[in-house]
């Protein structure tokens, strides 16, 4: 017995232990040496063939057999280890596989879970059988073999009704031969007995007397079964492999067996076993009762196998049998008193026909339950099968029960057979409730769990796996020749249409570097760039490459969908999912490359498991012209059919909106590729099929130039334009492409498409030599393509196919929240009424001081704001330059997800607000590129295209990175950007043309370098993720329209000009008596102060604060904060813009930290030629022909990891001796920083709860922003109609939630503006669906607001009416929805 029943060393032996590692464990794997861990413990079983369970004890040899020894044993058994016990797993071993691969930490919390959880169940009582059932299943099944045996001895008559009886007899008697051995198997799995002893005797009874199988061999072989289900042996000595699946050459259940399929006759058993299932299974029976007597009675044996009691590798020696006579004697009662039934029939064919018809249905009926339970489910080899739960989960089925009970009856309990295999201790009638807990599980640990509707719905999935289970495809490269057929069929008007052409398509393994070397060039080749273009992370080199991205993309996939996470028990807090199971090869059915030529619109990546068994299916579907690519990506589904919805534009004679239903089963010797396309839930219209028989790829010169020469790309683009053509005869409808960045060429064709009656119209023209027609038809030529390219515009602005849209789904806020800006006037003129309670100083008179003094003046405090400069606003500065221009210098734009508490403050002062541009350019040595043209510059120059190209698939993965660092989940404290980005490894280039200068250009910084080694990238991250810049789908940003001084005098009005003591910087500050009085440069006095605001920068707050005292732990807190100087210039001087004028954008970035703003696109109608505003000139780089017009030296907060630091201790300082704090260096610098930070500091002065609003943004969907833009194109068309320049009347703007405007009506002799703001997308739709009551509804629900006034639209509206009664108010039309605000009631006024 090998080392087997030696005890193991003790400590009182003087000896230690020894320690052995799973590489040493796995050589162990026969009966004959069989080593096996359970519980960190090597025990040595060779040879012990005495084991009450039989073979089961060597399924785990070589192997971790924790899990199978505890389930199939009581724990009173561990006792009985110690004698075999030779010393333990090494701890370094303990946290791997059998195969050395590490576990998870998930994976081990659910291993202790797990075997935790068996007892919970059985404290819960989940193991306690019914004495009262079992007497009565006893009893019932006793009597179905009584009835049986009177229904063939008792009608012995010739007549149909005696013949029908004992006909039924025979069934009958097959049932009870089912239900015995439903009964022998719960006895024997120990569900009924505690007493293990009194269970086996039970068993003879119902396994050897009843129903005629011997209990021995049925253990030895069932719990092998359950041990290791569907899975194959390692080797022919081995006995870890699944009995119950060793079929060949009758049936296969996986390719690896249909391999063993060598003989003609085999190959057509296999190929037919579809057919051949019943009638095998209606023999199940015989050939069981012939092994169970070979096992006990070896004269019976006729294959040499003796029922499989002959030890493997043995050469011959048989198994202990316990109890062997016992086990004799039971057959022989068996055969005696079934003899006996048949004996009593009348006659020896009637005797003949209950054998037959007890045999049938007793196979029938036992192996239809496994086959179900189990056939066609997931199939394993020993050395790569999964872990023992997902083991049983993914090779079994379940069963869904009928009302009436018949299939939990039927199948003896095992309709629930996952949970029966999981746990086959546990009785039957407590599997439903086990199922919740088993199912919860599977769902968390991203397992299958599979449920059949009912037993047909079940069958009908196990033939159609045995149909479809054919062989491997060719191993390497090969070519499927066959035929691609299109179909359409009639529908909405559009003409049905068919054709059928030869085609080839090649499956690539990309795996097998030797056979995809072959393809790396000559008149076949393949290149990774051509797939995964839509797949962030740089670009493909290797085939190894694009399969990596691919088993990537799956992992994510199996990742996404672990939703699941209940549980109905407590142990399941431990069972976390752990990571999918290793992916394998992945093959890809496509057509490379011809004599150079590339086309592949359908390209399907066939992805493996580690085990070689299918796991996912990708479609990759492209668009070569619009240069787009669409994954879909599909977990493998047994019948190969898969559903989508379509993502992207891809044939012109196919809207969008529509659905995909794939057909797509794993290549074989044959391949089946199908699509059909419906329109929304109705039947397919079109169908796409490729079928093709499997070839192997050449591998000679000569060969591959003869594929090559076929040109099936060309032949296929060919095929699809010229059936084009004919679709366009026919008169189907030519569906544009609806955005999307475009090519020259595809415009080219849109265009000519849309102008195609004037093309014809010109061409008859210059036939006829007419130039009259020749000029008209050539104006109305270019007047259409002018309407064709203005109405699709794709552009560069719109999201990028296969981008995700990360717009909220939270709505914007209408208020700034908090303290909302209510009534400015009154709220001002109130205030002198009230008897102040505190006197409180302002210094600095910036956002966040006239915020503060706004806020507090609003509270009814006393306050005087300080300001060194002779003017209000600080960095909301306009200045005048030329004739009547003005400019801000300052603050420019904002938008309102990102700036809530900014827009209700223009909100309440009537700030009109217009569209502005917040795109991005940079100058460099290889030219120049800007966000809304970043190919610019690339026409010919190939080198520098590549650059580009690799610089935006940078761009794409820097934005994914960066969000996980702003969700927390790569960020290390204070790393700065630069350090960040080479860890990640970026090149040189993305920190240089992209980062830099737009950290740079954001927070106004000088120098090369400097933005990146200073700014956190948290910091960084965190406000691009904030601001959307980090997604495709943005806020439109906007500016004033009356530039930044507008909203400055109206909020200095608000508060009050005489609280405001300009030119008058602070020179001390000092606290006496519990008082604060203030010096200054004007020499002015003023009553003490309760309490003083510091607004203004960090370092002369620092520079004011006394230095002890309370104010000591502020003063030291903001020391380290500082501000850095910038040169402000406005000019004319294009030189300072980039080179090509077509990648001019608002922000300009130069070498340098050269950062130049083109006012007219960031402050649309500033001035009528081009003006600039350079920041950090170079000295002298302004010549005498383009002098500056305006320059000056700005100071801008550094907001480094000391300025994150100094924030994050603000709340501890607040109010301190009542000092209080506030400026835009409390958050990033920006003027919504400094309002939040001047709220936050009157909420700490007040007491006042103001809770800082989230940033929101909820994007209009595309279909309503669409038809509202189709909307005011027609109503601005309408409106030009009436214009007449005596009569004034303002432009009219629909304002979308992002910030977008459409614009409704044209000004006519006005520069004024009425404006329609859609707060909510809801109210587009309800605009869309039902315009006068969306209109009211909208307005009264505040989801939709008209400003200045309901008055001002109103009349707006009723000037772009035609003369007649459009006078009247009253009387106004109802078709537009404009002019329905007459009847709208008025909305009360905020308070």
């Amino acid at each position: 017995m090998g080392k087997g029943g030696q005890r193991p060393p003790a400590a009182k032996d003087g000896m230690v232990a020894s320690e052995h590692a799973w590489k040493e464990i796995t050589q162990h794997r026969t009966p004959d040496d069989a080593w096996l861990m359970i519980n960190n413990k090597v025990y040595d079983v060779s040879g012990w063939h005495d084991h009450p369970g039989g073979d089961v004890l060597f399924t785990s040899a070589g192997d971790d057999a924790t899990d199978t020894f505890a389930l199939f044993h009581a724990s009173s058994t561990a006792k009985h280890l110690s004698q075999f016990c030779i010393g333990t797993l090494k701890p370094e071993d303990r946290s791997k596989w059998s195969d050395e691969r590490p576990k998870s930490q998930e994976q081990e919390n659910f291993e202790r879970g797990y075997r935790r959880l068996k007892v919970e169940m059985r404290n819960d009582g989940l193991f306690d059988s019914s004495p009262l059932y079992y007497t009565y299943k006893q009893a019932t099944t006793l009597m179905l073999c009584f009835y049986a045996a009177w229904l063939v001895g008792a009608h012995p008559g010739s007549g149909w009704r005696d013949f029908g009886a004992r006909t039924f007899g025979g069934i009958l008697m097959g049932i009870f031969f089912q239900q015995c051995g439903w009964l022998c198997h719960e006895v024997c799995h120990h569900q009924v007995f505690k007493n293990r002893n009194h269970g086996r005797w039970v068993g003879y009874f119902w396994g050897n007397v009843a129903q005629g199988f011997s209990v021995a061999w049925w253990t030895n072989k069932h719990c092998t079964h359950h041990a290791v289900p569907n899975v194959h042996a390692t080797g022919e000595d081995a006995q870890n492999g699944d009995p119950d699946i060793d079929t060949m050459p009758l049936l296969a259940w996986s390719r690896s067996m249909l391999a063993k399929a060598t003989t003609p006759t085999q190959k057509k058993l296999v190929k037919n076993q579809a057919l051949t299932y019943f009638p095998l299974l209606s023999i199940a029976r015989i050939s069981w009762l012939q092994q169970s007597l070979a096992y006990v009675l070896p004269p019976f044996d006729i294959d040499g196998n003796y029922g499989g009691r002959v030890i493997k590798g043995s050469g011959g020696v048989f198994k202990p049998v316990h109890n062997e006579n016992a086990e004799r004697v039971g057959l022989l009662l068996h055969y005696v008193w079934y003899f006996a039934v048949m004996y009593s029939a009348p006659s020896w064919i009637d005797g003949l026909l209950f054998v037959i018809l007890s045999n049938v249905s007793c196979g029938l009926s036992l192996a239809l339950v496994f086959g179900l339970g189990h056939n066609g489910m997931a199939v394993y080899d020993a050395a790569h099968r999964p872990d023992y739960w997902k083991l049983q989960v993914t090779t079994t089925r379940n069963v869904t029960q009928d009302p009436l009970g018949f299939v939990h009856w039927f199948c003896g309990g095992l309709d629930y057979q996952v949970e029966h295999h999981l746990f086959p201790s546990v009785h039957h009638f407590h599997l439903p409730a086990l199922s919740k807990i088993v199912e919860a599980v599977a769902a968390r640990r991203n397992a299958p769990y599979h449920v059949a509707a009912s037993m047909p719905a079940a069958l009908a999935a196990h033939l159609r796996f045995l149909r479809r289970l054919e062989p491997a495809p060719p191993k390497g490269a090969a070519i499927y020749a066959g035929t691609v057929v299109h179909a359409r069929t009639k529908v909405e008007g559009e003409p049905a249409h068919r054709f059928a052409a030869a085609h080839r398509m090649w499956l690539l393994p990309l795996d097998d570097a030797a056979a995809m070397a072959r393809l790396e060039s000559g008149p076949v080749s393949w290149r990774a760039s051509d797939h995964l273009r839509s797949v962030a992370g740089g670009e493909r080199a290797t085939p190894k490459d694009v399969a990596d991205a691919v088993r990537a993309l799956c992992d994510a996939r199996a990742r996404a969908t672990m939703k699941r996470r209940d549980s109905p028990t407590s142990v399941l807090d431990e069972l976390d999912p752990p990571p999918p199971a290793t992916l394998g090869a992945v093959d890809l059915l496509t057509m490379p490359r011809s004599l150079g030529y590339v086309f592949n619109p359908i390209s399907v990546y066939y992805v493996k498991d580690a085990a070689g068994a299918p796991a996912f299916v990708v479609f990759e579907v492209a668009n070569t012209p619009w240069l787009e690519e669409t994954l879909y990506v599909h977990r493998y589904r047994k019948d190969g059919r898969y559903f989508d919805a379509k993502q992207m534009h891809v044939s012109p004679f196919q809207p969008m909106g529509q659905r995909y239903a794939w057909t797509a089963p794993f290549p074989s010797e044959t391949l089946a590729l199908r699509v059909d396309v419906s329109r929304g839930e109705g039947k397919a219209y079109f169908r796409a099929t490729f079928d093709g028989d499997a070839t192997p790829a050449p591998i000679g010169r000569f060969g591959m130039w003869a594929e090559g020469l076929k040109l099936t790309p060309h032949a296929a683009v060919f095929l699809i334009h010229a059936h084009a053509a004919l679709l366009l005869s026919k008169g189907a409808k030519f569906y544009s492409h609806p955005s999307g960045v475009k090519t020259a060429f595809s415009r080219t064709v849109e265009v000519a498409f849309h102008s195609r009656y004037w093309l014809m119209g010109l061409w008859v023209a210059r036939r006829l030599e007419s130039n009259p027609i020749i000029a008209v038809a050539a104006l109305g030529l270019l007047a259409r393509a002018a309407s064709v390219l203005s109405a699709k515009s794709g552009g560069a602005a719109s999201p990028a196919k296969g981008a995700s849209s990360s717009s909220s789904k939270d709505s914007t806020p209408k208020t700034g929240g908090g303290e909302s800006w209510t009534d400015v006037a009154s709220a001002a003129s109130g205030a002198a009424s009230v008897v102040p309670t505190k006197r409180v100083a302002v210094v600095g008179a910036g956002i966040a001081g006239n915020g503060a003094a706004y806020l507090l003046t609003k509270k009814g405090y006393d306050v005087v704001v300080y300001e060194a400069s002779d003017r209000a606003g600080g960095h909301a500065w306009t200045v005048d330059v030329d004739e009547a221009v003005a400019v801000d210098v300052g603050f420019q734009v904002f938008n309102t997800a990102n700036y809530p508490r900014l827009t209700a403050l223009f909100d309440e002062l009537g700030c009109e607000t217009i569209e502005s541009d917040m795109s991005l350019s940079l100058e460099t040595d290889n030219g120049a590129w800007s966000s809304k043209r970043p190919l610019a510059g690339c026409f010919l120059r190939p080198l520098r295209f590549l650059r580009r190209i690799r610089l935006l698939l940078e761009v794409l993965r820097f934005e994914r990175l960066a969000k996980r660092v702003a969700a927390g989940d790569d960020a290390i404290k204070d790393e700065s950007t630069a350090s960040w980005l080479a860890r990640h490894g970026f090149s040189e280039q993305l920190g240089t043309e992209y980062v830099e200068p737009m950290v740079g250009a954001i927070w106004s910084r000088r120098g090369a370098g400097d933005a990146l080694a200073a700014f956190p990238i948290l910091s960084v991250a965190t406000f691009l993720n904030n601001h959307f810049m980090l997604h495709r789908s943005r806020p439109k940003w906007r500016t004033p329209r009356s530039r930044a001084r507008d909203y400055v005098a109206k909020l200095v009005n608000a508060i009050g000009p005489e609280r405001y003591r300009l030119s008058a910087a602070v020179t001390s500050v000092s606290f006496d008596d519990g008082r604060w009085t203030i010096e200054t440069t004007a020499g002015t006095a003023e009553r003490p102060f309760d309490a003083v605001v510091f607004a203004c920068a960090a370092p002369a707050t620092v520079s004011l604060l006394p230095g002890a005292g309370a104010t000591a732990a502020a003063k030291a807190l903001l020391a380290p904060l500082s501000t850095t100087p910038n040169d402000v210039t406005v000019h004319r001087d294009a030189s300072f813009m980039p080179s090509d004028k077509a990648a001019w954008a608002a922000w300009n970035c130069r070498p340098g930290g050269v950062l130049t703003y083109w006012a007219n696109a960031l402050q649309p109608g500033v001035a009528d030629g081009d003006l600039f505003i350079t920041l950090n000139a170079p000295d002298g780089a302004f010549s005498a022909t383009t002098p500056p017009l305006w320059t000056k030296t700005m100071r801008h907060p550094v907001l480094d990891a000391a300025a994150a630091n100094a924030r994050a201790g603000l709340d501890d300082v607040q109010g301190a001796g009542g000092c209080y704090f506030c400026g835009a260096w409390c958050g990033y610098g920006f003027h919504e920083d400094g309002l939040e930070s001047a709220h936050a500091a009157v909420a700490a002065l007040t007491g006042d709860d103001d809770p800082t609003p989230t940033p929101a943004f909820e994007a209009t969907p595309r279909i309503a922003r669409a038809a509202l833009s189709l909307v005011c194109r027609g109503t601005r068309a309408a409106a030009a109609r009436t214009a007449d320049p005596s009569k004034p009347r303002p432009e009219i703007v629909m304002t979308l939630p992002g910030g977008e405007d459409l614009i409704a009506a044209a000004p006519v002799a006005s520069e004024d503006r009425v404006s329609i703001v859609i707060r909510d997308a809801a109210a587009a739709w309800k605009l869309l669906s039902d315009p006068s009551m969306g209109l009211a509804e909208s307005y009264m629900d505040g989801a939709l607001d008209l400003k200045p006034s309901i008055r001002a639209v109103l009349h707006a509206a009723i000037r772009c009416k035609s003369r007649g009664d459009a006078a009247s108010p009253q009387t106004v039309g109802s078709y537009s929805p404009l002019t329905l605000l007459s009847r709208l009631p008025g909305r009360p006024s905020p308070a």
